[in-house]
């Protein structure tokens, strides 16, 4: 327990029955190997997980949530079930899980009603981190190439599968024992890995559609040695290999080491049944010796993208969404355009548009409208504002005819309460003069007293004045 490393092979084929791991401890390969013992143990805390790790143990869970790494066939045959995936995960060697009856490597994920748990539904698509995906159930690892089918789930019932698009390999043993009847591989892919369908007892179809033919990759396997060239019968992971006249001999030693190759259900030169293979019309390195080998009947399909096309096609899906292209993506939108131009033939052409779409004459529409914004000063701005502008704008011009009739009931009915303001100050009026009240008419006397209290001081005033000017008269006649 308190370890930081436990080296290769430490523990093969003993007795040891419990685990107890560290916190960040590194398991070399085949640290466990054989171990049949070995059931349940709290894997949460280890680091690396080398190859063959726990490789033919009884473990039947494995929570995994802080594995950097995990090592080819690290838990190859054992009752695995379910895996639990960590957010640190970089490295996934070739199928770890292979012989493991999981059905899925997706997330179940509660159904919640009401705040009650109602059912559950599991998630097949996950960005586990940044190097691996799980798509359709499938587990996969990112490369800087394309990605790498490295785990089939082989209980998983669905009697077809379609390997994701963009992926460049599929590893060895990836598929191997896997229930379904037809498989589709991408465009993209360049290589199978040694065994990667073998042991699929009901397949019969496989749908290539790629331009060119994938590798068959080939592993050294010493259940095919025999000191005479000749493979012996025997029941090796219960088949006999019984292997045709074809023996494929790939390495010369003083003892003969022999590659039998089993990509395909079984070995090359004993197809106990027909196989199908549906490759497209105009591909290449689709009448190889090996592929005659491994399927019975072969017929055309489909035209299948040149690799010049598939380009164009990653091309045009990298460029922006619609509502975020910009005048920086011009070059790019050019550059996808002139690809999109210089491919040979109509034909290629059909298949970049079905398999993209309108985007590219979309982006192209959008940048012209852009430029034509820009050569008239009104370029769009990016900012929050000018967008909450712009919503305004839009706002404004959608609803300027309920405006307008808004406005004018508005002032028709100010007009309204003006008239009957002013009709009903007239009525008041007229009523006034005709009947006016005990103190209007007070008042009114009142007012009239006071008139003729200033008519006397008004006279008052101009008979002192008079006066005055008597006696200035009299003066002047004394002077005299």
């Amino acid at each position: 327990a308190g370890v930081d490393v436990i080296g290769d092979r430490a523990f093969a084929s003993s007795g040891v029955a419990a685990v107890t791991l560290k916190d960040g401890v590194n398991i070399g390969n085949g640290a466990f190997l054989n171990c049949a013992s070995v059931t349940a143990t709290d894997l949460s805390k280890a680091a690396e997980i080398g190859d063959d790790a726990f490789r033919n143990t009884a473990i039947s869970s494995a929570v995994l949530t802080n594995a950097t790494k995990i090592g080819s066939y690290a838990f190859a045959n054992t009752l695995l079930t379910e895996v639990t995936l960590g957010k640190d995960l970089v490295t996934l060697g070739e199928n770890p899980f292979f012989g493991c009856n999981i059905a899925t490597f997706g997330k179940a994920e509660d159904i919640m009603f009401n705040g009650i748990k109602v059912g559950q539904n599991v998630v097949e698509d996950i960005d586990v981190s940044d190097g691996v995906k799980v798509i359709g159930g499938a587990l996969y690892s990112v490369t800087s190439k394309g990605l790498q089918l490295i785990s089939y789930p082989i209980g998983k019932s669905e009697g077809s599968f379609t390997v994701a698009d963009g992926t460049v390999r599929i590893g060895a043993r990836a598929c191997e024992g896997a229930q379904f009847s037809a498989v589709t591989l991408p465009a993209a892919l360049t290589a199978i890995g040694d065994k990667a369908f073998y042991g699929c007892d009901y397949l019969s179809t496989v749908i290539f559609t790629g331009y060119y033919a994938p590798l068959f990759e080939e592993e050294f396997d010493e259940a095919y040695f025999t000191a005479d060239n000749y493979p012996y019968v025997s029941d090796w992971n219960g088949k006999g290999l019984e292997i045709s006249k074809y023996d494929i001999l790939n390495v010369s030693t003083n003892f003969n080491a022999v590659y039998f190759g089993a990509n395909f259900v079984d070995h090359i030169g004993h197809i106990d049944r027909t196989v199908v293979a549906v490759r497209p019309a105009n591909g290449e390195n689709y009448d190889s010796f090996v592929m005659k080998l491994y399927f019975g009947k072969i017929v055309s399909g489909a035209n299948a993208a040149t690799n010049d096309a598939l380009q164009v096609i990653a091309l045009i899906r990298a460029l922006p969404d619609a509502k975020n292209i910009t005048l920086e993506n011009e070059s790019a939108v050019n550059y996808a355009r002139n690809a999109y131009n210089s491919l040979p033939n109509n034909e290629q052409k059909a298949i970049v548009d079905n398999a993209t779409g309108s985007k590219l004459v979309e982006s192209e529409n959008i940048i012209e409208y852009l430029k034509n914004l820009s050569d008239s000063g009104n370029t769009p701005q990016d900012s929050s504002e000018s967008n909450a502008e712009n919503s305004f704008g839009k706002f404004m011009k959608n609803n300027l005819v309920g405006f307008i009739v808004a406005a004018a009931v508005a002032v028709a009915f100010v007009v309204y309460v003006v008239l009957s303001q002013k009709k009903a100050k007239t009525a008041a009026g007229d009523s006034e003069t005709e009947t006016p009240s005990t103190e209007e008419t007070a008042e009114t006397s009142s007012d009239s007293e006071e008139a003729e209290n200033a008519d006397d001081e008004i006279s008052e005033e101009t008979d002192g004045e008079t006066a005055e000017s008597d006696i200035s008269d009299e003066t002047d006649d004394l002077q005299k």
